[in-house]
C-alpha cells in the first residue's frame, strides 16, 4: 500500500500497536495537533478500526470531521457502532470462483479474461467514518 500511495505522492506512516486503546493513545495524542494529524487512517482490519474510533473519541477527535477511518473485512460491528465504520472487503464467494476460473483458464492454456481482475478488487462500503 505504501508503494502505491508513494507513486501518487501521498505520504504513508505505519503505526504498529496492540489491539487496545492504551496502545493507540500515544499516537492519537500526537494527532490532537492538526499539523501532526493525518487526513485518514486505514486500519489493518475492522477490529483495529473500531478500537481506533474509540481512541480518537477518548482524545476528543471527531470522525470523520477531524480524521477519517477506514477498516478492512466488513465486520458486522462496524455497521452497528457509531460512527459506522467505512470498510473494504473481498467477497469470498466471488474470490473462490475467480480462483477456480483462473486455474481452469491456465490449464487450458487460455489467456485470463480481464473480468477476473475486477472480481479480485476490494469493494468499499462507505459509512459515516470516512
Amino acid at each position: 500500500m505504501a508503494t502505491v500511495a508513494g507513486k501518487a505522492g501521498v505520504p504513508v506512516q505505519r503505526v504498529d500497536c496492540a489491539l487496545t486503546t492504551d496502545s493507540l493513545a500515544p499516537t492519537v495524542a500526537l494527532w490532537r495537533d492538526p499539523r501532526s494529524r493525518p487526513d485518514a487512517v486505514y486500519a489493518y482490519n475492522d477490529e483495529f478500526g473500531l478500537v481506533l474510533l474509540q481512541a480518537l473519541a477518548d482524545a476528543g477527535l471527531r470522525v470523520p470531521e477531524d480524521i477519517a477511518v477506514i477498516g478492512t473485512d466488513n465486520h458486522p460491528l462496524g455497521a452497528a457502532l457509531r460512527p459506522a465504520l467505512t470498510t473494504t472487503y473481498l467477497d469470498p464467494v466471488e474470490g473462490a470462483a475467480a480462483v477456480a476460473s483462473t486455474i481452469e483458464c491456465l490449464l487450458r492454456g487460455e489467456e485470463l479474461p480481464p473480468s477476473l481482475a475486477e472480481i479480485a478488487r476490494p469493494r468499499i462500503i462507505t459509512r459515516c467514518s470516512a
